[in-house]
C-alpha cells in the first residue's frame, strides 16, 4: 500500500479536489465508515442509493446526523455543499456526474453483477464490500473493468482485502508464501448448521435481544457454516494466485505461536496437503465449541506463514525478528490480530484515487466457492442461499469446481433442484433447474467457458 496517503488526502482537500462516493446500500457496515467520513480529508460522501427509505434514515439517526446533512434535493446539490443525497435508485446513482467511486455494500451477487457493468458503462471505480458478488464472478468483473478502464477493488478494512495487503508485503520481503488465512470461530459439524436460534446461542446473543432487534439468522449462520469463510479465502486466493487446500477448509485449533508448526506441508510435518494455499484455522477447540478457547489465538485474526531457505544466515535473521518459527526454523508466520471492516474503507477509496491501485482484485480464477448439501435434497426442493437450510460453501480449486461443474453458492438462492442430492454432496448445474437469462448467470457460465478454455479442461 501506498505510504503518505493522508497528506496527499489533506493536498486534495486544499486543491478542491474531493473522491466523491456514492454509496449502494446503507446499514450496518457502510455506517462504520460514514460516521466518521466527516473528519477524513479530500472525501465526501456525495450519494446514497437505499431500496428502504426507513433503513437509510436508521443509520443516518444512529450516527447523529442532523436532517440537512443529508437532505439534498440532488447530487449536485450534495457535492456543492458538502452535504448527501439519499434516493432509491442504484442506477441513477452511477450515471451522476458528481460521483467518482460506487462503494456496493449490498452483499447481492446479482445485484453486484449489475452495478459493477453499469460502472465500466458510465467509467466509475467500484469498492466492492459485496465479496460475495467478486467470490462468484469476480474474475471475469476485473477484466470487464480493465477493458473499461476502470478498477473494481475490494473494501480495505474487511479481512480479504487486508491478506492480500499481508501477502504482498511478505513476498516484497522475499518470504516465500507458504499458507495464508484467518482465524474463525468452529464447532465440529457445523457446516450443516440450520439458520435457527442456535446460530444466535454459538455466538453467545440473548435469543430474545436477537429476535428483537431483527438479527437474521441466515447472515449469522453463514459465519459458523464454513461459507463466508469460503468466500473470504476464495477472494483472497483469486487475487494473489495462492490455491484452496485437498478437502476444503479444515479449521485446525491453533495459537499464533504454534501457526508454523501446523500450517506448513506434511511433507514438512505440518497438516497442509500443498505448498501455497489458503486455509482457515480456529481460535477453539472445535470438538468442544466456540466457548472452549485456544489460548493465544485470536478471534478476528488473519495471518501469514512465510517459508524461507536453511541457511544459517537466513535463519538467523528471521529469528532476530522475533516471528514464531517451526521446529525447522524455516517456516515463520506473521499476523494482524484484529481488522477494522467500515472502519479501515476510506484507504481503499484513497488509494485508488491517489495511487490509481486496488486494495485487492481478482486477477485469477484460481479457487471458487461451490455448494455442498446440508441435507438429503429431493426434486422441487428450492435452494435458500448463503446461510440456508439447504447447502453451505466449500473452498474448491477452480480446476475442480469447472470439471465438476458446481453451481457457485453465491449465485444458488432460488434454484430448484431437478434430481436427487445427497447429504454433503456436491450440487452441479445438472442437478438444478436455473434462469439461462439472468444476467449474473449468463456471465458466471460465459467465466466457465472462458477457463475452461484456458485452463485447458
Amino acid at each position: 500500500m501506498t505510504n503518505n496517503i493522508y497528506e496527499e488526502l489533506q493536498k486534495r482537500a486544499e486543491e478542491g479536489k474531493i473522491i466523491r462516493l456514492g454509496m449502494i446500500g446503507f446499514g450496518r457496515f457502510p455506517s462504520t465508515f460514514t460516521v466518521q467520513i466527516d473528519r477524513i480529508p479530500g472525501m465526501q460522501l456525495v450519494g446514497v442509493a437505499e431500496m428502504n427509505p426507513a433503513r437509510a434514515q436508521k443509520t443516518c439517526d444512529l450516527m447523529e446526523w442532523p436532517k440537512e446533512r443529508y437532505s439534498a434535493a440532488s447530487f449536485e446539490e450534495a457535492a456543492k455543499n458538502g452535504t448527501t443525497c439519499i434516493i432509491e435508485s442504484s442506477d441513477e446513482l452511477i450515471k451522476s456526474d458528481f460521483i467518482d467511486i460506487i462503494v456496493d455494500c449490498t452483499g447481492n451477487p446479482y445485484a453486484g453483477v449489475h452495478h459493477v457493468k453499469m460502472a465500466c458503462k458510465y467509467h466509475k471505480d467500484v469498492i466492492m464490500v459485496n465479496i460475495e458478488c467478486m467470490a462468484a464472478v469476480g474474475p471475469i468483473l476485473n477484466r470487464m473493468a480493465e477493458e473499461a478502464g476502470i478498477i473494481v477493488s475490494y473494501a480495505y478494512g474487511d479481512q480479504p482485502a487486508k491478506m492480500c495487503t499481508m501477502i504482498d508485503w511478505a513476498r516484497t520481503c522475499g518470504f516465500e508464501i507458504a499458507a495464508a488465512g484467518e482465524w474463525r470461530p468452529y464447532t465440529k459439524g457445523d457446516k450443516e448448521l440450520p439458520p435457527t436460534d442456535i446460530v444466535f446461542e454459538r455466538f453467545g446473543y440473548d435469543v430474545e435481544e436477537a429476535h428483537r432487534f431483527g438479527m437474521n439468522p441466515k447472515g449469522y449462520c453463514s459465519f459458523l457454516d464454513n461459507t463466508k469463510g469460503a468466500i473470504e479465502m476464495c477472494v483472497v486466493a483469486n487475487a494473489t494466485g495462492l490455491g484452496a487446500p485437498d478437502g476444503g477448509l479444515h479449521y485446525y485449533p491453533s495459537s499464533y505461536e504454534n501457526l508454523p508448526n501446523i500450517m506448513k506441508p506434511v511433507w514438512d510435518g505440518g497438516k497442509l496437503s500443498h505448498f501455497g494455499v489458503l486455509d482457515v484455522v480456529a481460535p477453539n477447540d472445535p470438538e468442544k465449541g466456540v466457548n472452549v478457547p485456544v489460548p493465544g489465538a485470536f478471534r478476528a485474526g488473519m495471518f501469514v506463514i512465510m517459508h524461507t531457505d536453511d541457511r544459517p544466515m537466513m535463519k538467523d535473521a528471521v529469528i532476530k525478528a522475533w516471528y514464531p518459527m517451526d521446529d525447522t526454523k524455516c517456516y515463520s508466520a506473521y499476523m494482524l490480530p484484529v481488522h477494522g471492516i467500515g472502519l479501515e474503507l476510506g484507504v481503499s477509496a484513497a488509494v485508488m484515487s491517489i495511487a490509481r491501485k486496488p486494495t485487492g482484485a481478482s486477477k485469477y480464477f484460481a479457487t471458487d466457492v461451490v455448494s455442498i448439501c446440508k441435507k438429503d435434497l429431493k426434486p422441487g426442493d428450492i435452494l435458500d442461499g448463503e446461510g440456508g437450510f439447504c447447502a453451505h460453501g466449500e473452498f474448491f480449486s477452480a480446476e475442480e469446481s469447472l470439471k465438476r461443474g458446481a453451481v457457485p453458492m453465491g449465485l444458488s438462492e432460488k434454484m430448484k433442484i431437478i434430481r436427487p442430492v445427497q447429504r454433503g454432496g456436491l450440487i452441479t448445474w445438472d442437478d438444478v433447474e436455473f434462469d439461462a437469462q439472468n444476467e449474473a448467470i449468463q456471465l458466471r457460465r460465459e467465466m466457465e467457458a472462458l477457463f475452461k478454455q484456458e485452463k485447458g479442461i
